[in-house]
């Protein structure tokens, strides 16, 4: 669970869930797909992927 401000996560398991208040420029990066931003993040990341899907 994120707050107001700059925030950076990474998720590893599609079972993640993200919850983050609205403020801030956030950042999810990932190795696993499918991946959806939730409400107030703005950037994803896909790392070493070979197959993924993201919105």
């Amino acid at each position: 669970i994120g707050g107001h401000g700059d925030d950076s996560y990474w998720v590893d398991n599609d079972g993640e869930v993200l919850v983050e208040d609205p403020g801030g420029y956030d950042t999810v990066n990932s190795v696993n797909g499918p991946w959806t931003l939730a409400a107030g993040l703005e950037n994803h990341n896909l790392i070493e992927a070979d197959q993924v899907s993201a919105t």
